[in-house]
């Protein structure tokens, strides 16, 4: 890169040849245009940024809708839910295993926000494609009502495949019943996410999302 000071180049900007000219605080920049077929050799702390950024995308691209559903009270910061999911599991949901990226589903948040949560939330199979939930009503609790309403979200990684119930029984109930669409159960291979959800005045908030393990 060059700064030129000639008054021949003053207000000159655009491209001559493999040139760009550009004006920059009162002064003339000349810079040559990069080679399209010279690729820029990353360095071992960029490679790790770009493969972490792939394995996150690629456990959150299936829960797009959930996630949605899950950060809808952040929006007004001008991101959908996968995004805000992306930005949680970057920073957070990583573990560095031999410089390779590993994400910890345990991790990974489904919803954010500070509504009071679950206690003793478990899931149990109570046939080879059901789950039930219970949870200890905890309801007037910190913020807790007995009217929030359970999220559930059931996630085949390898599969792609996921089934939620994004308002289903009250806090108040205990206990809540989901129904996996598909024909293999699946035993053990599928990640489990609770939240709860309270409808206020100007839409919905939600407790951070806890995960119940593989089931």
């Amino acid at each position: 890169m060059a700064i030129g000071k000639s008054p021949l180049l003053e207000n000159l900007s655009g491209k001559i040849g493999n040139l760009i000219i550009y004006q920059m605080n009162g002064k003339t920049v000349i810079r040559q245009k990069p080679d399209p077929g010279k690729k820029r050799k990353l360095s071992p702390l960029q490679l790790y940024y770009q493969r972490s950024f792939r394995v996150c995308q690629e456990f959150l691209r299936p829960l797009k809708r959930e996630l949605d559903f899950g950060y809808q009270e952040f929006f007004d910061l001008g991101k959908r839910g996968f995004q805000l999911a992306m930005s949680w599991a970057l920073k957070n949901a990583l573990d560095n295993q031999g410089n390779d990226p590993v994400l910890n589903p345990e991790k990974i948040k489904i919803s954010r926000g500070d509504l009071t949560g679950f206690e003793g939330a478990s899931v149990v199979r109570i046939s080879g494609n059901q789950l039930q939930f219970n949870w200890v009503n905890n309801s007037w609790s910190g913020s807790a009502r007995e009217t929030d309403r359970v999220f559930l979200v059931a996630y085949h990684r390898e599969g792609e495949k996921v089934i939620s119930k994004a308002e289903g029984a009250f806090r108040e109930a205990g206990s809540e019943i989901l129904d996996l669409p598909w024909n293999d159960p699946l035993i053990n291979q599928i990640h489990v996410y609770v939240a709860f959800s309270q409808k206020k005045s100007k839409g919905l908030v939600f407790s951070e999302s806890q995960y119940l393990g593989r089931v």
